[in-house]
Parts: structure tokens; C-alpha cells; sequence
């Protein structure tokens, strides 16, 4: 069984996550609901379009788009990050190296309305080497994103859309985004619908915190104070706007 852990403040939650780093479980998911599995969305029953028609509809049109940020290889694993960042259904779930980030992802979307009324909200922590450990047959570790193996698994995304075992792989990509860098992001790469906590040996890689729904708000707000935000986590002017006309409401209590 996985272990699970529920926290009702933010610096127990803290105390308790930096405790499993020394066992290795280093990377974080924050969901607004507890309830959430861990599937990529292109594997999810809402994601109606094939997986290889999306990444080759895509590429096509990203490099005139993204200039230098556009991989030089076309079956670069290093797609996958940047189809994420911008909204497409990938075979990826994104994970972050810091837990501030995870935790600002499971409450964000709590609110004065919300209070009582959402779900609780949760934090995954991984860990990668175990997991690659398990699944993947040349042995563990963090795979790079020039790893041949990445480059094989995205070419048969893209021809086939499917991928045969592993199960499911844990790599760093090269963050060549702002967002990426902004949240410190990692990566998981799923061969199949199956949720990562069904795998086999899951307890040994995964471990999850919970956060009441009455907390998220509070969580959320303290958060807030320490500049963890939209603002901070997605670098984009639309959120700083934001940040600064919440800054103005407060200041104005």
C-alpha cells in the first residue's frame, strides 16, 4: 500500500517531505484533487485525438514558432516538454523538483468561494531512480534526454502511437522554457493508460501527501505571502497583473 500522509499545516508538510529526500523520493505532483490518477492526458477518456496525428501536427507547425527553443532533432525527446508547456495531450506527466511548486498546484485553485467545498487536494513524490529501477531494463537512474532509449521511444510515439515497455520512464529534459525553469520541471513518460500508482512494487516509488479541503485556502494564502504564485510559477505577464492587483486588494483591507 502507498504510503499516505494528511497535513494540516504547511510547515509539517514541509518537515515531513524533506525527511523522504534522504530515501529518495525527490520529485513532487501537486493535484487540487486527491482523487486524480496519475495518466497522461493523452491517455485519459476525454482525449479523442490520436496520439501521433497531435505530435506530428505539432512539429509541423512549431518551428517556424519557437526559433532557438525548437529541438534540432525531429524524434528529440525534448519535444515533449515544450508540447506540455503548451497545452497538448502528450504521453508525459509533469513533476517538479521542488515541493513549494507541487504544493502551490494542489491548492490553486481554492478561493473565499471554495472554501469547503472542493476536493482535498494532494502532492505525489517519486522517486525516480527506484522507478526507472523497475521499469526499465538497462538498469536505474535518471535517463537524459539523449539517452538512444528516449530517442527510440519518441519515434515510435510519433509512427505508431504507441510505445512497448517500460511501463513508464522518469528523465530530465533540458528546461528550455521559462515555465520549465520556473517550476523546476521533470518528467515522466507513460507507455500506456495504466496509473502510475497501479504499477507494480508502486510503494517502493511512490508516496503521496494529503491536504484537507478546509486547509487549501490557508495553505494557498501562506504560499502567497512566501512568492510562490501563478505569477512565479508560469513567468508570464498576464499572472504578474494578477499578483500585482491581489497585492493592491489586500494592501487596501
Amino acid at each position: 500500500m502507498i504510503e499516505e500522509k494528511t497535513f494540516f499545516s504547511i510547515d509539517r508538510a514541509l518537515v515531513w517531505l524533506q525527511m523522504q529526500v534522504s530515501q529518495g523520493f525527490c520529485w513532487y505532483r501537486g493535484h487540487t484533487n486527491a482523487e486524480y490518477k496519475l495518466v497522461p492526458k493523452v491517455f485519459r477518456p476525454d482525449c479523442t485525438k490520436t496520439e501521433n496525428n497531435l505530435y506530428r501536427g505539432f512539429i509541423r507547425e512549431a518551428y517556424s514558432l519557437l526559433g532557438n527553443h525548437a529541438p534540432n532533432d525531429l524524434y528529440s525527446i525534448d519535444w515533449l516538454p515544450l508540447m506540455q508547456h503548451y497545452g497538448l495531450a502528450t504521453r508525459a506527466l509533469d513533476w517538479t523538483t521542488t515541493p513549494l511548486t507541487a504544493l502551490f498546484f494542489s491548492v490553486s485553485n481554492e478561493t473565499d468561494d471554495t472554501v469547503g467545498h472542493e476536493q482535498d487536494g494532494t502532492v505525489w513524490l517519486l522517486n525516480p531512480t527506484r522507478l526507472n529501477e523497475l521499469c526499465w531494463p538497462n538498469g536505474g537512474g535518471i535517463i537524459r534526454n539523449d539517452a538512444p532509449f528516449m530517442r527510440l521511444h519518441m519515434l515510435q510515439a510519433i509512427s505508431q502511437g504507441c510505445l512497448p515497455p517500460p511501463k513508464a520512464v522518469a528523465f530530465q529534459s533540458l528546461r528550455r522554457t521559462v515555465r520549465e525553469r520556473a517550476q523546476h520541471g521533470a518528467f515522466t513518460i507513460h507507455s500506456g493508460s495504466l496509473p502510475l500508482e497501479q504499477l507494480a512494487e508502486s510503494e517502493t516509488f511512490l508516496k503521496k501527501i494529503r491536504i484537507p479541503n478546509h486547509k487549501k485556502l490557508f495553505f494557498k494564502e501562506l504560499l502567497f505571502t512566501c512568492g510562490i504564485d501563478a505569477a512565479s510559477m508560469f513567468a508570464e505577464l498576464p499572472h504578474v497583473a494578477q499578483r500585482l492587483m491581489l497585492r493592491t486588494k489586500n494592501s487596501a483591507r
